[in-house]
C-alpha cells in the first residue's frame, strides 16, 4: 500500500480510470467543471481503481441538488480554543471518565493533529510553467473570547470517534448552476468522544488503536473544515476500505496518518488553487471516443472533442499514458505539486 506523506507528488501516467459520476464540484469562486469516475474497491488497498476525495455536501452526493461548503478561501489561519465542557452538557468535562493527565494528553495530541496541516504546502504553475508554494491553512490557538474552531469533550454517547460541525451565518458564493449551492462558514465545533482517546479495557482501546487516533482524528476533523467529507461515506461501498486517505477509514491499523496527495488535491480546489484554469490533461481513449483525465485533481471531461489538430484540447497540451519518470529525473513525466514538512 503505498503512502505519500512526507514528499507529495501526482503521478501524471498512473491515473484512476474510472466510470462516470453525474456531479460537477465547485471549489472558490470558480466552477470546476470536471466529473468523477465511480470508486471500485480494489484489495489491495492504493490502486488505480480508487476514488481520490469528495467534497463535503449536505446529506452526501444524492438527487439531483447539490450544497457545499467549507471555511472560505480568504481565511488564511484558523484558530481553535477547547472549551471546559460537552456542547449539551455543562456536566460533562475533559476529566470527568479520565484524570487530570490523560485529559490534558489527549488535548495535546488532539492539536499537536490538527497542526499537522501546517506543514502541508500546495504548488501552483502559470502558464509559463513559473512554480508558486502555497500554504493551505496555518492551524494556531485561539482565546475563548478570539477563535474560530470550538472543540468540545464528548462522552461515549457520542457515535464517533469525533464529529465536526458547520455552524452560525454563512456566506453564499454564486456558482452559475440553479441546482448547486456553495456555503462558507467561519464558524465550527468539533466534539471529541473522549472514550476512544485513551487505553482501557476492550476490544477498540487499545495502545495503538489509541496511539492511530491521536495522531490522525484532530487533522482528519481540519480536513472536514476546509471541505473534504469521509470518503468511505460517500462513495458506499462496502465494507469501507480507503485507509490510504486522511479522509478514509478501512483497516484500523494501516489507518494513514497523515494528509496524502490525494486528500491534499480536494483541499486545493476548496481553497481555490486548482481552478479550471489548471487543468493538466491526459487522455484516454474509449474506442470511439475520447476522455481527458487532470493530472492534477483527477477530474475528468468526458467524450470530449480535440482543438482543430488533434493536439491540444481547451488550448493545452495533453499527454498520453505514459510509463512514470520519478520528479526530478531526466526526461520526466512528474512535477512537484505539494509537500508535507521536508
Amino acid at each position: 500500500m503505498k503512502k505519500i506523506t512526507l514528499l507529495l507528488i501526482f503521478i501524471v501516467t498512473i491515473i484512476c480510470l474510472y466510470r462516470i459520476s453525474s456531479n460537477n464540484v465547485f471549489g472558490s469562486q470558480t466552477l470546476v467543471d470536471v466529473g468523477y469516475d465511480d470508486c471500485v474497491a480494489d484489495d489491495s488497498g492504493d490502486s488505480e481503481q480508487e476514488r481520490w476525495y469528495y467534497l463535503n455536501e449536505f446529506g452526501y452526493s444524492h438527487g439531483t441538488s447539490f450544497t457545499y461548503f467549507h471555511l472560505p478561501t480568504n481565511k488564511t489561519t484558523l484558530s481553535y480554543f477547547f472549551a471546559n465542557s460537552a456542547f449539551n452538557d455543562s456536566d460533562y468535562h475533559w476529566n470527568t471518565d479520565v484524570t487530570d493527565d490523560v485529559a490534558n494528553e489527549i488535548r495535546t495530541a488532539f492539536a499537536n493533529s490538527m497542526m499537522k496541516w501546517n506543514n502541508v504546502r500546495f504548488y501552483y504553475y502559470n502558464e509559463y510553467g513559473n512554480r508558486t508554494e502555497v500554504q493551505l491553512i496555518n492551524v494556531v490557538e485561539g482565546t475563548d473570547e478570539d477563535h474560530d474552531l470550538t472543540i468540545y469533550p464528548a462522552p461515549s454517547s457520542l457515535e464517533a470517534f469525533a464529529a465536526t460541525q458547520q455552524t452560525g451565518n454563512y456566506t453564499t458564493i454564486y456558482t452559475g448552476k440553479d441546482n448547486v449551492e456553495h456555503r462558507h462558514y467561519e464558524k465550527w465545533f468539533t466534539q471529541v468522544n473522549i472514550d476512544f482517546f485513551y487505553t482501557h479495557t476492550g476490544p477498540d482501546y487499545t495502545s495503538e488503536q489509541v496511539r492511530i487516533r491521536r495522531e490522525r482524528t484532530g487533522e482528519h476533523e481540519i480536513g472536514h473544515i476546509l471541505g473534504l467529507d469521509d470518503i468511505d461515506v460517500c462513495c458506499s461501498l462496502n465494507p469501507d476500505h480507503h485507509e490510504e486517505l486522511l479522509m478514509g477509514y478501512g483497516d484500523m491499523e494501516n489507518r494513514s496518518l497523515n494528509a496524502t496527495y490525494k486528500d491534499i488535491a480536494g483541499v486545493a480546489i476548496t481553497r481555490g488553487f486548482h481552478t479550471d484554469n489548471d487543468h493538466m490533461w491526459m487522455r484516454r481513449d474509449n474506442g470511439d471516443s475520447i476522455d481527458m483525465i487532470c493530472a492534477i485533481c483527477n477530474g475528468v471531461k468526458y467524450n470530449v472533442e480535440l482543438d482543430s489538430g488533434g493536439l491540444t484540447y481547451q488550448g493545452k497540451t495533453f499527454t498520453e499514458f505514459e510509463d512514470c519518470i520519478h520528479h526530478g529525473h531526466s526526461n520526466s513525466n512528474m512535477l512537484l505539486v505539494a509537500k508535507d514538512n521536508d
